[in-house]
């Protein structure tokens, strides 16, 4: 089968509409709206299904993606930044626990080992 024959059954679509949900998306994962993210490109892939796109349509579409790929990269950076913090405060507050029930069960005498 020929490349021909193979594009025959493909149409064009509305490149705004492509741009737009696509920008739409990156707006999105600007402001942490991962689930706008997520509908954005399900409805783009929808268009794009049996669809042809141009290089310079295509090139733009790979510049917007990057972006939403770039802010998902810092967001998720935050988000494992944010984790560890969380870690290191429960081990702070377990150790601090620790601490006040050996208190307690000493009657709140301290013991000097030397």
């Amino acid at each position: 089968m020929s490349a021909d024959s193979l594009s025959d059954g493909l149409t064009e679509t509305d490149p705004t509409r492509l741009e737009q949900l696509t920008q739409d998306a990156v707006d999105a994962a600007r402001a942490g709206k991962w689930d706008r993210v997520e509908v954005c490109y399900a409805q783009r892939e929808i268009l794009l299904v049996g669809c042809r796109v141009g290089r310079d349509l295509a090139r733009r579409l790979c510049e917007m993606d990057e972006q939403v790929r770039s802010t998902l990269l810092v967001a998720q950076a935050g988000i494992m930044s944010l984790l560890a913090d969380s870690a290191q405060f429960r081990r702070r507050l377990r150790n601090l626990r620790q601490m006040d029930q050996t208190s307690v069960l000493m009657n709140g005498v301290l013991h000097v080992k030397g």
